[in-house]
């Protein structure tokens, strides 16, 4: 076993073995349906608008 085959076992007993990150990790995209491009924009209505009632 190599030095570097050495460290990365360490590193994946630390770290675990997705220590670099998963790139799956999120399937919606910000430019999905279900995305509320108002608030990407800072300016939601649905948390502008949460505490009034409606009758």
């Amino acid at each position: 076993m190599t030095a570097h085959d050495q460290m990365r076992a360490m590193l994946d007993q630390l770290m675990g073995t997705s220590r670099n990150g998963e790139t799956n990790r999120y399937s919606t995209k910000f430019y999905d349906n279900k995305v509320c491009k108002s608030f990407l924009l800072g300016c939601c209505p649905h948390e502008i608008l949460q505490s009034t009632v409606s009758r």
